[in-house]
Order: C-alpha cells, then sequence, then structure tokens
C-alpha cells in the first residue's frame, strides 16, 4: 500500500514538473516593439461638427488618440437638503467658511485644491498667462435645482440631459466671448449635489500645458484682442437649459483675475495657442501628408503639414515581421473664412522595415485625431 502511494505522488509531481515547464506558452513580444495597429483602418470620414471636447491642442500623441483632459473630482461627502433655497434635491448647500464668505463668486487658485482644504492664503489674483490656473465656483444651489426653479413640471433626467454650463469672458471690462456651453463636465449626481465645484483652466499634461476648451474658446473669440501687457479678465458662470424653449440661469458666480502675457496672446510660433510644434522637419514626408490628406476629399484646403512623432515600427500580428512605419503628424486648413488642424496617424508601408526615403512607398491614415479650430493669425 506504501509503495502504491508513493508511486502515486511521484506522478503527481512529475505532471506538475511538465505543467510548469509547459513550451506550449510562448513569451509575449516586448512593449516597445507591438504594434498599436496591424491593419490600416477604413479611409476616416470627417465628422460633422468638430467640438472642443476633442483633444487639447497642446498634447503631443503617443501612439493613441488624445482625448480630452479629465476633470479633478471634488471627494464625495453626504448632502444635506437644501430646503432654504427651496431646492427639490438634496444639495451640498453651504460647504464651509469659504463657500459663505464668497458665495456667488469664482476665486483662483495656481492648483488644484481640495473643498475642505480651500483657504484665504491659496487664492490668487494676479497670474501670468499658462501658468497653473484652476477656478472654483461657489453657487447657492445645484444645477438641477436651477433648472427645476424655472421649469417645474419638467422631469429630474430631462434637467439633468439638458443642462449646460457656459463661461461668459469680459476682457477690460468688455464682453467678448459667450459661445461656448459644455454638458459633459459633471455627472448627474453631481448636477444635483455639487453647490461649488472646480475646474482647471491651464493645468499640466504629460509635460506640458493643457488648456480647457472654454479658454481655446475665448482665444478664438478674442485672441486678437490679447496684446502685451497685464489684462483685467472677467469671468461668469451660467447655467443654460435647453428645453421648452431655453432659458438661461445667471450669473450663478462671478470673478475676475488679472493676467500677464509677455507677449500679444495671438503668436504662431506658441503651440499652446496656435499650430502643434514640430517634433523635425522633413519637407518629402510634409509633402507626402499633404498629398495623402487631399486625396481623401476633405473639404478643407490644406496649408501645411507638421510632423508631430518619431516613426514606430508595425509589426505583423503572426509572422512578426515589419510591414511599415506609423508617425503622428498635423496638416492645417481653412475652410469657409475659418482656420483650423486635423491630427493623423500616418503609416508608410515597408516590407521587412526597408523604405527608399522618408516618404517613398504607399502612405496611409490610419487613425485620426482631434480637429480644433485656432485663430486665422495663427496661419502666418
Amino acid at each position: 500500500m506504501k509503495k502504491v502511494t508513493l508511486l502515486f505522488l511521484l506522478t503527481c509531481l512529475t505532471l506538475a514538473t511538465q505543467a510548469q515547464r509547459d513550451p506550449n506558452n510562448p513569451q509575449p513580444r516586448p512593449t516597445t516593439t507591438t504594434p498599436t495597429r496591424t491593419t490600416p483602418a477604413p479611409t476616416p470620414t470627417r465628422s460633422e461638427t468638430p467640438t472642443r471636447t476633442t483633444p487639447t491642442r497642446t498634447e503631443t500623441p503617443s501612439g493613441s488618440t488624445p482625448t480630452r483632459t479629465t476633470p479633478t473630482r471634488e471627494s464625495r461627502t453626504p448632502v444635506t437638503a437644501d430646503a432654504a433655497s427651496g431646492g427639490a434635491v438634496a444639495s451640498q448647500g453651504i460647504t464651509g467658511a469659504m463657500h459663505q464668505k464668497h458665495m456667488k463668486q469664482i476665486v483662483f487658485t495656481n492648483d488644484y485644491v481640495e473643498r475642505e482644504e480651500m483657504t484665504e492664503g491659496a487664492l490668487v489674483s494676479n497670474v501670468n498667462v499658462f501658468d497653473l490656473l484652476t477656478m472654483r465656483f461657489y453657487m447657492d444651489n445645484s444645477f438641477t435645482n436651477f433648472g427645476l426653479s424655472k421649469f417645474p413640471t419638467a422631469s429630474l433626467d430631462d434637467i439633468r440631459e439638458h443642462t449646460n454650463m457656459k463661461i461668459v469672458w469680459y476682457l477690460d471690462g468688455q464682453k467678448v466671448s459667450d459661445t461656448y456651453k459644455f454638458n459633459n463636465y459633471l455627472d448627474d449626481s453631481e448636477l444635483d449635489s455639487y453647490t461649488t465645484f472646480s475646474l482647471p483652466l491651464f493645468e499640466m499634461k504629460r509635460g506640458v500645458i493643457s488648456t480647457y476648451p472654454t479658454w481655446d474658446q475665448f482665444v478664438l473669440d478674442a485672441g486678437h484682442l490679447v496684446k502685451k501687457g497685464s489684462h483685467k479678465i472677467k469671468m461668469e458662470l451660467y447655467d443654460v437649459v435647453d428645453i421648452n424653449g431655453g432659458a438661461t440661469i445667471g450669473p450663478l458666480a462671478t470673478g475676475e483675475i488679472t493676467m500677464n502675457f509677455p507677449t500679444d496672446l495671438i503668436n504662431p510660433a506658441d503651440p499652446r495657442v496656435c499650430l502643434p510644434a514640430n517634433y523635425k522637419t522633413d519637407a518629402g514626408m510634409e509633402a507626402k501628408m499633404l498629398a495623402v490628406f487631399k486625396a481623401q476629399g476633405f473639404p478643407e484646403v490644406p496649408q501645411r503639414a507638421i510632423i508631430e512623432s518619431d516613426w514606430e515600427s508595425v509589426f505583423h500580428p503572426v509572422t512578426g515581421k515589419i510591414v511599415g512605419r506609423t508617425c503622428w503628424g498635423a496638416v492645417s486648413s481653412t475652410l469657409n473664412g475659418k482656420c483650423m488642424y486635423q491630427q493623423f496617424k500616418f503609416m508608410q508601408e515597408g516590407a521587412d522595415g526597408k523604405y527608399a526615403s522618408s516618404s517613398s512607398g504607399v502612405w496611409k491614415i490610419v487613425e485620426t485625431g482631434g480637429q480644433p479650430d485656432v485663430p486665422c493669425g495663427c496661419m502666418r
């Protein structure tokens, strides 16, 4: 009996050892050589209406389609009924002494500060353009309750779905921008409860300054008016509810800050305002990018091509052989008096990684990025 048990144990140990050494589990290809796309995508089509929630213009593509900056969320705390202001849903109410003191105001800090940690010492009133800057809004109710005050018979779902935020901009006392609305910053529970929240105007993203789209709209509308020197910039927050003819509620909060500009704001050499920076120059590659752009049949009139990244090899998913290489680029263009650029990932085909030149052979667009508008002064 002991011999049988010992034999059984030795058999199990042998099988376990073989399983651990199973040769049918090859090591994965290193991530540095794994292709991001091995089969070119269909010819891209232009989105009908480009929005300002596409990538921020200061980010350099790095293998995946860039996306809008993700807003910093407030820490979750229990909400309280807002009976004092006639609210129909529970809100945070007045969240503390800073909220009480700065009710209906927009205050500014160099970086994000948690609501509970906000102090007078953290506030700034004079900054240089593109220094880190965050706005905090102190309101006397929540967005859902503001909407219900105008549309008391509307459902909560309708109010939430059709609530938009709008920031109106003033430059040295003159209203200069009031066209941009956005409704994807707060989720439903935050629309119901938040009476204060933060929004980053200038923040660090992948090592460079990223701008929030409402600033980009200000630049489009009024950038040409901002000359070298110091300017008073005032902002007003409104709630725009797009149901039953619509209603604009506010201002819910107002704030002003002095901003210093070392040069005119519209500076063609500044990628934070104008076109992306060149990673390198290569006349052949740039000509090929323009030719591929024109071949798509887009209605925009191309102006110039910009190389935004280095090459990245593309490998066959089965053989592992190089079938081409890709790089990110941008094409600036004009259409109906507007100026813009579109980001693309271009692929140059090349068997076994052999290319006659940087612009030889078949080129394709395999991925599309954002299409932000820019001031036409950037096209000089």
